[in-house]
Formats: structure tokens, C-alpha cells, sequence
């Protein structure tokens, strides 16, 4: 997952009036929120921010006067059209304890399968996952060039970081390579029991 990085501002004065001042100025409004402590009220960079969500950033590294800590985006408001930052919410998270969040999978490779005809289908491109937030990965890579005509992969077959933990139901199935129309096992099959046939009609002839 993209970690990203951004400069907060503390906010002087809080009320809609100010909200919109700073929208005008290029700033975001946002509330942080920490266990045990009253939320604080930042900004930060309106442009920088809308870049990465649409990039799919979630967790980020908050720098607020020189100090940072890791943050996860929690909500984001836009105007009626769905178009217009307005406001967002972020979550202070706790160095010592873990969350539970997805993180997307990232392909390597050419299944056998897709060499042979068939056609890869990704069920799942994300798969949740337990950690601290010091090793929150951006992304886990998944070797699919051995996966097979007809073959999946679960999620309890991904290789996860040393310290992530899989917290997606082991036997979902995250990527299958499915058999055309055109093509299916039989073909492979019929292949097994012309060498078969052959075997024993050799026999016969000695």
C-alpha cells in the first residue's frame, strides 16, 4: 500500500467560515483522531492529497511541527457532484499495536495456464492483513508463473512478510486461471489415453 507523506498545519480557528478560507487557499481541512485524546484540527496540501488518494494512498506519515506519525484514512467528504475535497478524517495510530487493513496484491510473472489458453481471473486484489503500523507494506507480490490451466491460488498459498500477519480467511480464493470454451481437461486427458491405448497394444503384439 503507498504510504504517503504530508505536512500538516495546525488550524487557528475552527467554523465552516475558516473551512472554506482554507479550501480557497489551496488546504484541506482534517480532524485527527487519537485513542484516549481530543481530535486535532490540521490542514494540509489540497493538491498533494487528492494525487495520492486517487493513487490509492491510505496510510500516511503526518509531519506536524517536525514530528511524525503514521496516520490511516479514515473518511473523506466531497461536495454534492462528488467532485470537491470538503473535509477528511484521519486516525492516529498506536506504534505498539497492530490493525487489520488491506493491502493490494501485486502480479509477477506469466501463468503457465494463460500460456496454454487460459484466461487469468483476479477474484481478489487486496488481501487483508495484520501488522504494526512500522511494517505496513505497500504491496505483496505474488509469484503466478507456475499456477496451471484450471488451477487458483488461495490466500493461505501468498508469502506474506515475516512480521504481517494473514487476516483474510485462508481458503479464499484469490486468482484462478479458467479453461475456455475451446479448451478444457478433456483434451489433456485424451492425450493420456492414446499414449494408454498405445502402451497396450504393444503388449498384444508381443
Amino acid at each position: 500500500m503507498k504510504v504517503l507523506t504530508l505536512t500538516a498545519q495546525e488550524r487557528e480557528s475552527l467554523g465552516s467560515s475558516d473551512s472554506r478560507r482554507a479550501r480557497r487557499d489551496g488546504r484541506l481541512p482534517v480532524a485527527v483522531y487519537s485513542e484516549g485524546a481530543a481530535a486535532a484540527h490540521i490542514t494540509v496540501d489540497m493538491r498533494t492529497f487528492r494525487r495520492a488518494l486517487d493513487e490509492g494512498a491510505r496510510v500516511i506519515d503526518l509531519d506536524e511541527a517536525g514530528s511524525t506519525s503514521r496516520v490511516l484514512l479514515k473518511d473523506v467528504q466531497f461536495d454534492a457532484l462528488g467532485r470537491k475535497l470538503l473535509h477528511a478524517d484521519f486516525l492516529r495510530l498506536r506504534a505498539d499495536k497492530e490493525i487489520e487493513l488491506a493491502v493490494p496484491l501485486t502480479l509477477e510473472g506469466t501463468p503457465k495456464g494463460v500460456i496454454a489458453g487460459g484466461t487469468l481471473t483476479i477474484l481478489r486484489a487486496t488481501v487483508d492483513v495484520r501488522c504494526l503500523p512500522a511494517s505496513i507494506p505497500e504491496a505483496i507480490e505474488l509469484d503466478v508463473s507456475e499456477i496451471a490451466l484450471g488451477a487458483s491460488v488461495t490466500a493461505r498459498e501468498i508469502t506474506l512478510p515475516e512480521s504481517v500477519a494473514l487476516a483474510t480467511d485462508p481458503g479464499a480464493v484469490m486468482i484462478t486461471v479458467a479453461i475456455p470454451r475451446g479448451l478444457s481437461d478433456d483434451d489433456e486427458d485424451g492425450d493420456d489415453e492414446t499414449a494408454e491405448g498405445d502402451d497396450a497394444a504393444a503388449g498384444d503384439a508381443s
